[in-house]
């Protein structure tokens, strides 16, 4: 599992981590495991601790009145973090929540820090992966056109979720209801 970790960290954005740094990083996880359902981070609570999924997919969710919105999906070796909190020391405004079973490294931020002040290359991949995800989030908000449009686009960046994650979820996630997306599903096959 270390090694698919390493290989999975370092294929994830284009900036390569050493051998020594990744072993650093992957040594101060602490390992978790979580049931589907169960929330990594809660909204409204302040949680300043990094998180990298090992294994399952979660996902980003808030809500909208009554409705809930999913945000994103992650998989393995997506950062699981809170701005707010690690930021600002503030309650998250969002949910992280597992889809499927998942299998986490939990990292203390005082751990964390201290490896972002002891290894500029540590710090500089962080920032790379920081971008990475913002890239994400924009490349989301801006997906062009129809519910099919960013349902086709969805099996292609991520298709693995379609057969383990609710299709309610997968349905707040396109911004449609989920009888419009079994609709949707039918008429692609």
């Amino acid at each position: 599992i270390r090694d698919k970790l390493k290989k999975d960290l370092n294929d994830e954005i284009p900036f390569r981590l050493s051998d020594d740094v990744l072993n650093k990083l992957i040594a101060l996880g602490i390992p978790e495991r979580l049931a589907r359902g169960k929330s990594i981070i809660r909204a409204g609570e302040v949680n300043e601790d990094v998180y990298i999924i090992v294994d399952g997919i979660m996902r980003t969710w808030h809500l909208d009145g009554d409705r809930e919105v999913t945000q994103a999906f992650g998989t393995p070796p997506t950062f699981v973090i809170s701005y707010h909190s690690y930021c600002a020391g503030m309650p998250s405004n969002i949910n992280f929540e597992a889809c499927t079973p998942m299998k986490l490294l939990k990292i203390r931020r005082e751990d964390y820090d201290r490896l972002l002040a002891d290894s500029s290359e540590f710090a500089l991949w962080t920032l790379r992966q920081a971008q990475h995800q913002l890239y994400f989030y924009e490349r989301k908000q801006g997906a062009p056109g129809t519910a099919a449009n960013r349902y086709r686009t969805l099996l292609k960046h991520i298709p693995d979720i379609i057969p383990r994650v609710p299709m309610r979820m997968i349905a707040s996630y396109l911004g449609i209801t989920p009888d419009y997306l079994s609709r949707l599903r039918r008429s692609l096959l």
